[in-house]
């Protein structure tokens, strides 16, 4: 349950994209939120959302998406105090450990500048290689094209 302006708001997940909300005016009647995957939105049954007004954003709708922004807000607060926690306990690990000597940073450092330069010379030499191929088939299709020309004028 999560405040808004001085009103409770009563919230229900009853799967993964279909939630349930109590109505604000009328308490003990429930709405659903549907999650449409074809139009990649949320769906309100509420009589706003329904019928001839067809408000897309219903007040039902606007308060649920307000509710995952903060839930994903949240989130993201607790995953960067548990990664500020889980830095600070690897700088004290190797504060104490030796570090290993058959690889420093640079080393490491200049590996993965290595692969990253593979990598995209793989790229560029693939892109070389498709566009060439399609410039082919385009001077194919052309010649094709102008040999059954060719042909139909000759007739």
């Amino acid at each position: 349950m999560i405040e808004q302006q001085t009103r409770a708001i009563n919230l229900d997940r009853v799967a993964r994209d279909f939630y349930r909300i109590e109505s604000f005016t009328r308490p003990g009647t429930w709405y659903d939120l549907r999650w449409s995957a074809q139009y990649a939105r949320w769906y309100c049954s509420c009589p706003d959302a329904q019928g001839q007004r067809f408000n897309a954003n219903c007040k039902h709708k606007v308060t649920f998406l307000q509710w995952i922004a903060e839930r994903k807000r949240i989130r993201a607060q607790a995953a960067a105090i548990a990664h500020g926690v889980a830095q600070d306990m690897e700088g004290a690990a190797s504060a104490r450990a030796p570090r290993p000597l058959h690889e420093s940073d640079d080393m490491r450092a200049a590996r993965r500048l290595h692969l990253r330069r593979e990598a995209r010379a793989y790229l560029a030499r693939v892109t070389r290689l498709h566009v060439a191929d399609c410039r082919a088939r385009e001077l194919a299709d052309q010649a094709g094209y102008a040999s059954y020309c060719a042909g139909r004028n000759a007739r």
